[in-house]
């Protein structure tokens, strides 16, 4: 996580607004074909492991199999589109680089350990993606590189990551017997349909904003609003490491009603309480946040970050009731839930991006988790499962209370810090105890809860 925020914060100074906002551009086209190539077959993938519902060695190849088929579908399609379309021969050759993540991504096998719940191999996956791809923008960007250059480092760093799973899963797992089964693609398929639709409501809900200020506004504000973006998903990152955690637990819990009631607690706990954490002290801090990682460059990304870090508080919750609906075969009423976020999502950006720009584009991100955490809440609470009323009621005080009284202590002491990074260092880290010290002392967090589960000892 260290790695890429600070490849990222590298990057966007050497690029700039404008080519920062080409490859951000790049990235979210490239993420639609992306969801076509594995079709929902991740999350699938996972949860038939953890319930031991199949061979490993067969799923995990059939799976690999489908998806590298899949990934020339959409690469041709991909092609296709970029032939036709009006854009500048940077952003085409930088999209059709970014393309190769199609073929990484079908050969990425974190499914399968997240499913045997053997997270480490994919915490170094992701570690090995990283630091190649931190050393290689130090050492090609400093002589003049582009955009190009940047995609082309990032998949390499990706493939070769890829392929050090491919090797631990076949010494320590099993072999990976590829073949052309269309019996098993098709049964697969069919399984998977509820997670690929919401797959690809999923990437609509999520980029859409980009694309639409690609097409509307400008490159550089696709910078500014991509380096929001940025910081936005290394805060959500802390609730990845919950959810790849708890995804196992909760799935393999399913017919255990009481065991699993007890443990979607501890997540909601855990996960709802560090989202507030992290928005508050970036809702406070966009201004120190933005300069320190990317420059006065991108100083018009502040009121940007400051929506889409209350979009963080709301977005943790909302994974909470993700991760529930996923486990405990709610998929299709998840599917259905996200493509009324996403439609919701679509026109409201239409309405307001041309308008109002990357804020209204924040804004309404944040309307849309609202609309689609009410709507998750509906279907959970009617089904009798766990919607954790009292963890978010407590939680949204909590922030709210340290979102305004650090807002007013800010107002009237910041300025006898100067620097920014002075700023950002002392009221960062006493944001960072006081709310951890409050928040265990009223018993909103309890650490020990959370050490169970994230080293698996859930005895």
């Amino acid at each position: 996580m260290l790695c890429g925020l600070v490849t990222h914060a590298y990057l966007a100074r050497v690029l700039g607004p404008g080519n920062y906002g080409i490859l951000g551009f790049a990235v979210s086209v490239v993420s639609y074909f992306g969801i076509l190539a594995s079709l929902g077959t991740d999350m699938w993938g996972a949860r038939t492991i953890a319930r031991q519902d199949r061979e490993i060695s067969t799923i995990t190849a059939d799976i690999v199999s489908l998806r590298l088929a899949l990934s020339l579908v959409s690469l041709v399609l991909l092609i296709a589109l970029v032939s036709v379309w009006q854009e500048s021969s940077t952003v085409n050759a930088v999209i059709l680089i970014q393309a190769a993540s199609l073929f990484i991504a079908a050969l990425t096998l974190d499914f399968a350990f997240q499913g045997l719940e053997r997270l480490d191999v994919a915490a170094r996956r992701q570690m090995i993606a990283a630091v190649i791809a931190l050393v290689g923008m130090l050492v090609f960007m400093q002589y003049g590189g582009s955009a190009i250059t940047a995609t082309i480092v990032f998949q390499a760093a990706a493939c070769v990551a890829a392929l050090y799973a491919v090797v631990i899963f076949r010494r320590s797992v099993a072999i990976l017997p590829l073949r052309i089964s269309f019996t098993a693609w098709k049964n697969i398929l069919r399984a998977s349909v509820p997670f690929a639709v919401t797959g690809v409501v999923n990437a609509i809900y999520f980029s859409i904003d980009v694309v639409i200020i690609g097409l509307v506004l400008s490159k550089e504000e696709v910078g500014l609003y991509v380096a929001a973006g940025r910081v936005l998903t290394v805060g959500l990152s802390v609730a990845g490491v919950f959810t790849t955690a708890f995804m196992p637990v909760l799935s393999r819990l399913v017919a255990e009603r009481d065991s699993r009631r007890q443990a979607s607690l501890h997540l909601a706990r855990s996960v709802i309480f560090t989202g507030g954490l992290i928005a508050s002290g970036g809702f406070l801090l966009a201004p120190e946040i933005i300069h320190l990682l990317f420059g006065s460059g991108f100083a018009g990304a502040e009121q940007a970050l400051r929506i889409l870090m209350i979009n963080l508080a709301a977005t943790h919750v909302l994974t909470v009731y993700h991760l529930q609906l996923m486990t405990w075969n709610h998929e299709r009423s998840q599917m259905v839930i996200m493509i009324a976020g996403a439609t919701l999502n679509v026109l409201l950006n239409l309405i307001f991006i041309p308008r109002f720009g990357i804020e209204a584009a924040a804004a309404t991100t944040l309307a849309s988790t609202l609309f689609v955490m009410a709507l998750a809440y509906i279907v959970l609470a009617r089904h009798g499962d766990e919607c954790h009323g009292l963890v978010i009621v407590q939680n949204t005080i909590f922030f709210g209370v340290a979102a305004w009284g650090g807002y007013a202590v800010l107002a009237v002491t910041g300025h006898a810090i100067e620097t920014p990074a002075g700023r950002f260092i002392v009221f960062g880290t006493l944001l960072t105890l006081l709310y951890g010290a409050i928040g265990w002392g009223l018993g909103i967090i309890r650490p020990a809860e959370i050490g169970r589960y994230l080293t698996r000892n859930q005895n």
